[in-house]
């Protein structure tokens, strides 16, 4: 039997002061969020497009923070809508900046990928949006490439 769907709120309450200051990051890092789909021309393969510019896809490489929308995205094969930028730490994912101050989400976590575009792994290290493990499908990358984090956040 199939597990339930479920959405995430966000553990951080965001107060009009916070916001504002959040808003201030989010908007330097917007430039960076990309959406992220599967190559339909060589399976294991992803591609990232900016919003801007959705006809023009590249290949993504190293870790990024991703969050899962549960609005729909007719090019995932799951209609999932995953938005994504990289990141340097751990300590730099800022979902709730990278999903736009949405107070749920399907699901949010870190990504690598490789060189040539392939998920390497992904994991549920969000801490605003804190999804739990047995939600993994809900992320939209092949639930195999899950791992937990080897960090506490």
């Amino acid at each position: 039997m199939p597990k339930p769907h479920k959405h995430f709120n966000s553990n951080m309450v965001i107060n009009a002061e916070l916001l504002k200051f959040l808003g201030k990051y989010e908007t330097k890092r917007a430039d960076q969020r990309v959406y992220l789909i599967p190559d339909p021309e060589k399976p294991q393969t992803w591609l990232a497009y900016h919003p801007k510019n959705p006809k023009t896809t590249f290949k993504p490489k190293g870790i990024h923070a991703f969050v899962t929308h549960h609005e729909q995205n007719p090019d995932h094969p799951q209609h999932k809508k995953i938005a994504a930028w990289p990141i340097t730490s751990h300590k730099d994912t800022f979902h709730v900046g990278l999903s736009q101050f949405s107070p749920d989400l399907d699901y949010a976590g870190e990504v690598l990928f490789s060189q040539k575009g392939e998920v390497r792994h992904y994991d549920n290290a969000s801490g605003t949006y804190n999804p739990k493990e047995e939600y993994k499908e809900q992320a939209g990358f092949p639930v195999a490439k899950f791992v937990k984090p080897t960090f506490s956040f």
